[in-house]
């Protein structure tokens, strides 16, 4: 759906940002990261090492010689070692992490700048369980928005739209309107908890609405503004892959204290389900989510 190479002008307080997290992570290199916990709301691991035990969660990194400890029934953690493919920790069988460092310094110190920059925003135990879920009594929200803080941004253009929400619904209509002009870009009904819309025109320096309505519960309403280019973070090692994307995707979300959290959210449905779980990535971006200035202020 998404271009993945949608982000291509850098912002120069984006690179300064990542060139002070390169620094700071001379040691030592994450040897992979955590991509899925199954079931997702429930399951409960610790990432082991000689001198540390934390919980475990997406995204956590792995380190050297760590292991990754599972302590509930039937709950599966799936481990991307870098250079080495992916590994999977269960209740019966605890996966042990490599001694041997991963070729991929530059990658990795920059994975692992990112990655602990994002562990220390808040406590990483099952953070997910307020941010998504199937039951009624969750409030329902857009995904890139935190409440009412403010509006996102988005880059202008011709493009699909990608919205999520926060929990599954029977059914539900959506609209996006021009506030300029008063008129319905688009819309549809569906049921789940996303859509993606047809293409469709977005101009510069304009403001939009999203509002999603379900049959029953409030309606939600979020506002983004559009702007000529979104940010790009520097190239990370290709040898990263899909890690690598989702890397980049975190980035753009903490560009400028939040603001593009949901232009970030546009590039989950361009990654591989397979690699990672894209509903956990999602719920890391809108955490990163504040607020944006309307056009000229």
């Amino acid at each position: 759906m998404t271009d993945r190479l949608l982000f291509r002008r850098a912002i120069p307080a984006v690179a300064l940002w990542f060139a002070a997290g390169i620094a700071q992570a001379s040691e030592p290199h994450a040897a992979g990261v955590i991509t899925r916990i199954e079931p997702a709301d429930t399951g409960v691991a610790h990432i082991r090492g000689a001198d540390r035990e934390v919980p475990a969660a997406f995204m956590s990194p792995v380190y050297p010689g760590e292991q990754v400890v599972v302590e509930s029934l039937g709950t599966s953690v799936q481990v991307k070692l870098f250079g080495q493919g992916t590994a999977t920790a269960t209740d019966r069988a605890p996966l042990q992490v490599p001694l041997a460092a991963p070729e991929r310094g530059l990658g990795s110190n920059l994975f692992a700048s990112l990655v602990d920059r994002v562990a220390r925003s808040g406590e990483r135990t099952q953070r997910n369980l307020v941010t998504r879920g199937d039951g009624d009594d969750l409030p329902l929200e857009l995904s890139g928005w935190r409440g009412d803080l403010g509006a996102q941004q988005l880059a202008a253009g011709q493009r699909e739209l990608f919205l999520h929400w926060n929990r599954y619904l029977a059914q539900a209509g959506y609209e996006i309107i021009d506030t300029v002009t008063g008129g319905v870009i688009g819309s549809g009904q569906v049921s789940g908890d996303f859509a993606i819309t047809a293409p469709l025109e977005f101009i510069a320096g304009r403001r939009y609405q999203v509002t999603l309505r379900p049959v029953t519960g409030p309606t939600v309403t979020r506002e983004f503004d559009t702007v000529a280019s979104a940010p790009s973070p520097p190239e990370v090692d290709p040898g990263l892959g899909e890690i690598g994307l989702a890397l980049q995707l975190l980035a753009i979300a903490d560009a400028d204290g939040g603001a593009w959290a949901f232009e970030a959210i546009q590039g989950v449905p361009g990654l591989s389900p397979d690699e990672l779980d894209r509903r956990a990535l999602i719920d890391e971006l809108a955490q990163m989510a504040c607020c944006a200035e309307a056009p000229g202020e």
